[in-house]
């Protein structure tokens, strides 16, 4: 069992000496949205709670950081926590490889690609 600290920072690589680091929350959303995209994460289509979370979920800018939306996101955490966990035995290995981790921001979140691999 892990415990995240969803305001804090993930270490993804060191480079230089110097750790490069991103939120982790963020990183986690880009995780699920990667996996999405990729098709790599199917979800029941029969899951109601599961498609009203992803398909309400949303964001906002401010100063420069993603504000999710408060509630109705449990599931969504719990994804991003599973996400985090298959990835970090990757986080060790990624050296000096150039990774981009570019969220998808749309508004919603996860709104059309949750509807592509839902089957």
């Amino acid at each position: 069992m892990r415990g995240y600290d969803f305001r804090g920072m993930t270490t993804l690589a060191v480079r230089d000496g110097k750790e490069v680091r991103k939120r982790t929350k963020e990183f986690m959303t880009s995780l699920i949205n990667g996996a999405l995209q990729r098709r790599q994460s199917v979800f029941p289509a029969a899951d109601l709670e599961l498609e009203d979370q992803f398909t309400t979920h949303t964001y906002t800018l401010r100063d420069g950081r993603v504000i999710y939306s408060k509630g109705n996101d449990h599931i969504i955490d719990a994804v991003r926590c599973a996400l985090l966990a298959r990835e970090q035995a990757n986080l060790g290995q990624i050296g000096e490889e150039t990774v981009s981790l570019q969220p998808v921001l749309t508004d919603p979140i996860f709104g059309g690609a949750v509807q592509v691999v839902m089957i």
